[in-house]
């Protein structure tokens, strides 16, 4: 049985039809991602979406994100309104620790990476989408 988060998430995200997906959190709202990543069992959750706020530059929220196993390396795609994660523990496993990284770094509570497929990329399939992932402390409650 697929385990779901039952909050929302501390997380804002945000896509375009261009193939890049940004999610922007707090730290805690990240390293629940993590955690969701590395579940036993497929998961999901809710992200925040604003209600009186600009997507600019993106063209869209993002209402959720599912995460499932299987293995390979992880895609990330978008169906409708929801973030697909998939792949295998090991490979969403080394996600989830650059992920874990960004929200434990020592900072002005702020930072991001990016997450882009190149040749041989070590846990990212050539078929996933741009993925920027930004530390935001103010989005805590």
């Amino acid at each position: 049985m697929p385990e779901t988060f039952s909050n929302e998430l501390p997380i804002v995200a945000s896509y375009s039809r261009t193939g890049e997906t940004e999610l922007r959190g707090s730290s805690l709202g990240l390293l629940s991602l993590a955690r969701l990543l590395t579940s036993d069992e497929p998961s999901s959750a809710k992200f925040r979406v604003p209600d009186k706020s600009s997507v600019y530059p993106y063209d869209a929220f993002l209402h959720s994100v599912s995460v499932t196993r299987n293995e390979q390396p992880v895609t990330i795609t978008r169906e409708n309104n929801t973030l697909v994660i998939s792949g295998s523990l090991d490979h969403l496993s080394l996600l989830a620790d650059n992920i874990i990284g960004l929200a434990t770094q020592a900072s002005d509570h702020t930072g991001h990476l990016h997450i882009d497929y190149y040749p041989d990329h070590f846990f990212l399939s050539p078929l996933s989408d741009s993925l920027v992932v930004e530390r935001d402390d103010s989005l805590t409650h």
